[in-house]
């Protein structure tokens, strides 16, 4: 467990690259740069649930204002899969994500600040309370809107009916319109 850490850049994890596994990512700060969760991590980022991370740069009297990035990822270039992400913020830009890349398949992303600047795919996920900002169109997902400049290949723009999310449970609900939506493109 990483929690209630406090870091200039990756509140919970820094620098790490290779596999990143099994972990609970939660209520850490990064009060510099950015990634509360976790920040410049490499590799494979899978089954974590990542939560409730902040970044934040604290205030400073002066002429200048700076503010932190991605509140659950920074930086990171990885493939990212089997991940539940939620309740990650950033007082600066992309709350759930910032300037990461890769592969993001079958994560569960509920209820984050948005995902800034995120390059290469995202497919068969769960966008719910998620917004995307300067970031690839998802495929064979479920995202909020259809607000987005052009809209992906098999995505529904529906409740996922999970079965409680204020209590961490991201299961889905026998009605879920998720069972059975996406498409097989990744495997472990």
């Amino acid at each position: 467990w990483m929690h209630d850490n406090l870091g200039g850049d990756g509140g919970g994890i820094s620098d790490c690259d290779g596999l990143i596994e099994f972990n609970l990512v939660y209520e850490n700060l990064a009060n510099s740069v950015g990634g509360g969760g976790l920040s410049a991590c490499d590799g494979e980022i899978r089954f974590n649930l990542v939560r409730d991370n902040i970044a934040d740069y604290p205030s400073v009297s002066g002429p200048f204002t700076f503010h932190a990035d991605g509140g659950g990822f920074h930086e990171c270039r990885a493939t990212f899969h089997n991940n539940i992400v939620t309740g990650n913020s950033a007082d600066g830009r992309g709350g759930g994500f910032y300037d990461c890349s890769g592969l993001l398949a079958y994560n569960t992303l509920y209820s984050n600040g948005p995902i800034k600047f995120f390059s290469g795919i995202i497919e068969n996920c769960i966008l719910w309370g998620t917004s995307l900002e300067d970031a690839v169109v998802p495929q064979y997902s479920i995202v909020p809107t259809r607000a987005l400049e052009e809209e992906g290949v098999g995505n529904l723009y529906t409740n996922p009916r999970l079965v409680d999310p204020a209590a961490l449970d991201f299961r889905l609900r026998p009605d879920s319109p998720a069972i059975d939506a996406g498409y097989e493109s990744y495997a472990d």
